[in-house]
């Protein structure tokens, strides 16, 4: 563009006129720099909260905010103090106090405090990088059902003393072996995560394979039953073990936050084989009317429940849609979806929308930089997800079909 310039002397004149008024009227120039840098400060703001909130939504986590708050440390990589991380996430200050206090008691998504020098205020920050708290999170996934190799057996063992009088039991049965069949194949997962992902961080064109152990696998779930000591109770009855069932999930499965009326609703429905009324699960669950009917309101939204109408009886009935097998392939494919959902707006919007920005090369790069590892980290949990849960929900198909 210079030499162009400079060989067309109409347009050196131009220039030289520009550079005269230019002189002329600094102070009209730095006024409106001022305005574009507020104006790209904005928007840099609001990308921020954009992408935080973003995240937030796509994976679903955050009932006790903890989204909010980590992703505002791993995307400033820098020291954060309370108000700042308030500015960032639009928390109260009861909120995000009462959420770093949690983190910096978590191990696997571990925060740091700290002070600087001259200064009383503690200051936050994250002692690992983005893709080893994605990594972290995905094994804490893995270990919420990973948990259940020990304790669902103990449910099976109790319910092989409860006669066969209906199928209602034997759903449960059901319900139960697929949840520890998963367990078991997760738990072989975990164990090979850390081996996957340092292969592709050192390699970014590494491609996942299942290994020959994982492919040829063969479960026995009767002996995964018998791994655990039994316990011997008397005299009990399915809804007693079915009870005991969910107050296990409601301590170690269910979240806490507004989702967890909606997860126990759900998964009571999901451990009955026929239709029920909202009395009943209100029975079951100690949740009052309204907080069951807005949680089978949702659940019949998300398409997960259909409400079946019986002959002569004005009460509505609920009903999990799908089989249990179907159920849990489901769950599967829309792990898949969120993990591509979020890929495909990072690279449409998000890294677009920074490079378009009016703001220093180095502010830039930084969040040009921690949207590509986004990237790379979501990429490497979408072609495991694919691989490996493909070939779980496969052998569960399988399995069923035996």
């Amino acid at each position: 563009m210079f030499s162009e310039i400079s060989e067309n002397s109409e347009n050196t004149e131009n220039l030289e006129k520009f550079l005269r008024y230019k002189q002329e009227n600094k102070h009209v120039q730095r006024k409106v720099t001022r305005i574009s840098d507020k104006s790209s400060l904005d928007d840099l703001n609001q990308l921020k909260i954009d992408y935080l909130n973003f995240i937030k939504q796509s994976l679903r986590w955050d009932e006790n905010n903890t989204i909010s708050v980590l992703f505002s440390l791993l995307m400033e990589q820098d020291y954060l103090t309370q108000d700042q991380i308030m500015e960032l996430t639009g928390l109260s200050r009861a909120a995000v106090s009462e959420t770093l206090k949690r983190l910096l008691e978590n191990s696997n998504l571990p925060i740091l405090k700290t002070r600087k020098q001259d200064s009383k205020k503690n200051y936050y920050y994250t002692p690992f990088s983005f893709d080893q708290y994605i990594r972290n999170y995905l094994v804490q996934s893995l270990q919420t059902t990973i948990r259940h190799m020990n304790t669902v057996p103990v449910f099976l063992q109790r319910l092989e003393k409860i006669p066969e009088t209906d199928n209602e039991k034997g759903h449960f049965v059901d319900y139960l072996q697929i949840t520890l069949l998963v367990a078991y194949y997760y738990n072989k997962l975990a164990n090979n995560l850390d081996a996957v992902w340092n292969n592709y961080q050192q390699d970014s064109n590494f491609k996942v394979t299942l290994s020959k152990e994982f492919d040829n696998m063969i479960v026995d779930l009767d002996n995964l039953v018998k791994s655990v000591p039994e316990i011997s109770l008397q005299n009990e009855t399915l809804n007693e073990i079915k009870k005991d069932f969910l107050g296990y999930a409601l301590v170690t499965q269910i979240p806490y936050g507004r989702s967890r009326e909606l997860s126990m609703i759900g998964l009571i429905i999901l451990l009955e084989p026929t239709a029920v009324t909202q009395d009943y699960l209100m029975e079951f669950s100690n949740y009052g009317r309204s907080t069951v009917s807005e949680a089978l309101t949702r659940l019949v939204g998300f398409g997960l429940v259909e409400i079946v109408k019986k002959p002569n009886d004005r009460k509505k009935y609920y009903k999990l849609k799908y089989s249990l097998l179907d159920y849990a392939i489901t769950r599967y494919k829309e792990s898949v979806k969120t993990v591509k959902g979020i890929l495909l707006m990072l690279k449409n919007n998000f890294i677009p929308r920074i490079h378009s920005l009016e703001i220093n090369e180095k502010k830039k790069k930084k969040y040009s930089d921690f949207f590509k590892l986004n990237i790379h980290s979501y990429r490497i949990i979408s072609e495991i997800i694919e691989l490996y849960f493909t070939a779980i929900y496969d052998k569960l198909s399988d399995l069923r079909q035996s």
